[in-house]
């Protein structure tokens, strides 16, 4: 299966990056360099267009902030009680909604920071960008924060080291279109607010509707990761998780062993859907053990 070899594909990258598209990543990669040296990647596009769900959520938030911030503890305890930990047809919305209640705060930076992070586990200490405006500021301003973050932090650290690293296994170039330096000044001089007017990425979509790509923008929009959390439960990958056993197990220096242990227990029983944080262990877990054990 796509899960043979895995702990050995996450402890071969060069710094432990959690996201489940590395391996699909991965694997195009491979099979494109069967056919070309160079590849086009649509990285940058969500960052520069306002396309995640999390940008969307983030400027309900901000409309709806008064309202919201006073409401907080109360919305995340109705968040840890949504039926996300097994398959049905509303559970991508309820987890979309889980993710919003548990990040809404007073503090616009707070919030989204919450929102690019780990559901509940968001107050672990990290090392962030700071945020480019301050809390009194207007809604428009902290959307452009917002966006700043995704475009500085998340897209550099993340996306664009995984696409890298992945790419450069199979000795594929890949090239980033949207983040030539023309589109870039073009699209810095669009108040952030209006990016997200009409829905998520809708200027992108209308230049495509406009350039016969209409069949690209009216096709369900997924994300490209993998349905990892649902493989984690099968009996066949128990192996992956040996280590919650280990006590002596290196990852315990930096995680707390009791918390792992809960994720994974409420992952398993299907009563919470803990696919980011499990994918966060494993990975972190594989690297350490080895290139330090």
């Amino acid at each position: 299966g796509m899960l043979d070899g895995y702990e050995d594909f996450l402890a071969t990258m060069d710094q432990p990056i959690a996201d489940q598209a590395a391996l699909p990543t991965f694997l195009i990669c491979r099979e494109a360099r069967k056919s070309v040296t160079v590849a086009l990647s649509g990285a940058g596009a969500d960052e520069l267009f306002a396309g995640y769900n999390r940008q969307d959520a983030f400027a309900r938030y901000l409309r709806f902030r008064r309202v919201l911030s006073p409401t907080a503890p109360m919305l995340r305890r109705v968040g840890t009680r949504l039926p996300t930990g097994t398959e049905h047809r509303f559970r991508k919305p309820l987890l979309l909604a889980q993710k919003f209640f548990s990040a809404v705060g007073d503090d616009p930076a707070d919030t989204y920071r919450r929102m690019q992070g780990l559901g509940g586990y968001h107050d672990l200490p990290t090392e962030v960008r700071p945020w480019a405006t301050t809390s009194d500021a207007p809604s428009s301003d902290q959307f452009g924060a917002a966006l700043e973050q995704d475009l500085n932090q998340y897209l550099v650290s993340d996306i664009l080291m995984m696409c890298d690293f992945q790419s450069m296994q199979s000795t594929l170039e890949m090239r980033i279109p949207f983040l030539d330096r023309p589109l870039l000044d073009w699209v810095a001089a669009i108040p952030p607010e209006f990016l997200i007017s009409k829905g998520r990425k809708w200027v992108l979509g209308e230049l495509l509707r406009r350039h016969d790509g209409a069949e690209f923008v009216d096709r369900k929009k997924e994300g490209f990761n993998i349905p990892l959390g649902s493989w984690l439960r099968d009996s066949s990958q128990h192996h992956l998780w040996h280590f919650i056993d280990r006590p002596d197990a290196l990852i315990w220096r930096s995680v707390d062993r009791s918390l792992a242990l809960g994720l994974w227990h409420d992952h398993e029983r299907g009563a919470v859907d803990r696919t980011p944080e499990l994918c966060s262990l494993l990975t972190l877990h594989c690297w350490l053990d080895r290139n330090f054990g």
